[in-house]
């Protein structure tokens, strides 16, 4: 029941290639390099279809998912090690302290697949099969689904964040417009006038000027 269903979601998902090299992918014991460039190139997402190993191969060498090197002898058998550095490449998996040190070698990319449950520890130089390739195209699928979706997500949380717009009452433009009417100095008070002393007529004069006292001449 548990084959049955992997057949079902690897042929649903595995649009890239034909179904009846899928089926004959599925009863091999030991997969190629060419195999290996067929089941990857379907994760590049192109829509035309390669028909030739070699066209598979070119495209996943040009992602930088392969060496170059490996592409000379297609019909080679593939190893546990070398899928496990095209699934440390795909996945853009840095490793460890070792394989940051000493690089991405095929050893290294297996420990590190075998610490993340990605592969079967099975041993770096151990032989593929053809339902062990496709069930790692699967895991691989599903993964890069979910990043997908992740990004997704946070791309529309950002787009759902409401830009915040200036109060109109405190718009820095119009603030700027009235600092430039008014005068750069400010209104000084005005100044109180000394009190100026108030001229007499003669007639008050002659009022304020002492009188006599009585008996007087």
């Amino acid at each position: 029941m548990a084959v049955a269903t992997l057949v079902i979601t690897i042929l649903a998902g595995f649009q890239a290639q034909d179904i009846e090299y899928t089926r004959e992918l599925m009863k091999k014991k030991k997969v190629t390099v060419g195999d290996l460039s067929f089941v990857f190139y379907s994760l590049l997402g192109e829509e035309k279809t390669a028909k030739e190993a070699a066209e598979a191969a070119e495209a996943v060498v040009e992602k930088g998912w392969m060496p170059k090197k490996w592409a000379e002898d297609l019909d080679e058998n593939a190893s546990l090690g070398e899928v496990s550095y095209m699934i440390c490449k795909v996945l853009d998996i840095k490793g460890g302290f070792m394989m940051r040190t000493f690089g991405m070698t095929k050893r290294y990319c297996y420990r590190e697949c075998v610490y993340q449950r990605l592969v079967g520890p099975n041993g770096p130089h151990s032989r593929v099969s053809g339902r062990d390739l496709l069930g790692v195209y699967t895991t691989l699928e599903n993964i890069l689904e979910e990043r997908a979706e992740e990004a997704g997500e946070i791309e529309r949380e950002m787009l759902e964040i409401p830009q915040q717009e200036p109060d109109p009452e405190e718009d820095p433009s119009k603030e700027d417009d009235s600092a430039e009417e008014e005068s750069p100095e400010k209104e000084k008070p005005a100044q109180k006038e000394p009190p100026q002393e108030k001229k007499e007529s003669p007639e008050e004069s002659k009022k304020k000027e002492p009188q006599g006292q009585k008996g007087d001449p």
